[in-house]
């Protein structure tokens, strides 16, 4: 997957691993390319586990006092990565 002409890169791979990342030194501005789930039923509740990942990576940056902007595909059930997949096609 390409980096979108930004660098440097970190994948994170899953929600879980995206809402725990952490403050990194030297990294004033986040870039969040989050997916744009369908959401999903869970504990009761519609989720859509991609975007709650990525404000909450948003928040702890925010809260460190540090700026992140948070990306999201246009269509639902996509992410960055078939974006990628679909433009080296």
């Amino acid at each position: 997957m390409g980096n979108f002409g930004m660098s440097p890169v970190w994948s994170t791979m899953t929600a879980g691993t995206l809402a725990g990342f952490p403050v990194l030194p030297g990294v004033e501005c986040l870039s969040i390319f989050a997916d744009n789930d369908r959401a999903k039923m869970q504990a009761g509740r519609l989720r859509q586990a991609g975007n709650e990942a990525a404000r909450k990576c948003a928040d702890t940056w925010a809260a460190d006092g540090r700026e992140s902007i948070i990306w999201t595909p246009p269509n639902i059930g996509t992410d960055f990565n078939d974006i990628s997949r679909r433009a080296a096609a």
